[in-house]
């Protein structure tokens, strides 16, 4: 009877350390940032004029680097996201398409390369679906070596990013499935800027108030205006801006509705790249 018990409290034990496994694992670590009803407008004023209406705690825990040049009393993604969403309702036509050389297109141009947003300044990348290394399915792993590791490596003839110790602050080189280059964000960039896609060589990720520009009202599934971003994903994007206190992790936003989540760097997700391009708006007629 003694062993019965015995055996009893350690199949209880094993199936505690299971779940506790699957709950905790850094894999699987993703938190979803408190929601807010976008089509109410009264919580939208009221999240933007007082940050510490919610009672959630992550809210002052994870609240994003900001650019130097941000207004200060913006301190967390909640309230950039209700500040975008005010911001896209002052203007009716804020998104031009642009060619492969740089050139805005009338709207109803056929094939574009990339979208310039008139109202933040901002040139963003336009996914394809062809299979191609810019395709919207490759996923990507969120990685940035320091300025220190690259001046290194450059010296180093045939030598590359995806040699450096994983360093979880850091990301994961080559985390995710893609073609014909290194798939994290790193990689990436580079490539992309090494292309001057739309005759622009400083593309980067978006922080995560730029990614929330994107927003779209009323569209979901995926939540963004698809006349001018086709091939969106219904799935996380990433952005730049990382926690302040958990150097592994970083902001990311899922295009089925949205919301803003914070994930583990390792994990592979998309990418869309930015650009800021405010010498674009001299093409534009008023």
């Amino acid at each position: 009877m003694v062993k019965k018990r015995y055996l009893y409290v350690l199949l209880f034990s094993i199936f505690l350390l299971l779940i506790g496994y699957f709950i905790f694992s850094p894999e699987a670590v993703i938190y979803h940032a408190p929601t807010f009803q976008k089509t109410i407008e009264d919580q939208s004023h009221r999240l933007t004029e007082n940050p510490t209406l919610s009672t959630t705690p992550q809210i002052q825990d994870a609240s994003p680097v900001l650019p130097d040049n941000f207004a200060p009393q913006a301190q967390t993604a909640y309230t950039l996201w209700t500040q975008a969403e005010l911001a896209k309702k002052t203007d009716s036509h804020r998104f031009y398409k642009v060619s492969a050389e740089g050139q805005v297109l009338p709207d109803s141009a056929s094939v574009w390369q990339c979208v310039y947003d008139d109202l933040t300044g901002l040139l963003w990348e336009v996914k394809l679906s062809d299979g191609s290394w810019q395709d919207y399915e490759h996923t990507y792993s969120w990685f940035q070596p320091s300025q220190t590791e690259i001046n290194q490596l450059a010296l180093v003839a045939g030598s590359d990013a995806t040699e450096l110790p994983y360093v979880a602050e850091r990301g994961k080189a080559d985390g995710g499935s893609c073609y014909d280059i290194y798939c994290d964000s790193y990689h990436y960039a580079t490539a992309f800027n090494a292309a001057n896609i739309c005759a622009t060589d400083d593309w980067r990720l978006p922080y995560a108030h730029e990614l929330g520009y994107l927003d779209h009202e009323s569209q979901y599934y995926p939540d963004i205006d698809t006349h001018y971003f086709p091939n969106t994903a219904i799935a996380h994007y990433w952005s730049r801006t990382e926690t302040p206190k958990i150097s592994s992790l970083a902001w990311s936003v899922d295009f089925k509705d949205g919301f803003p989540y914070i994930s583990e760097k390792r994990i592979p997700y998309r990418i869309r790249l930015v650009a800021d391009a405010l010498d674009l708006n001299s093409q534009i007629t008023p």
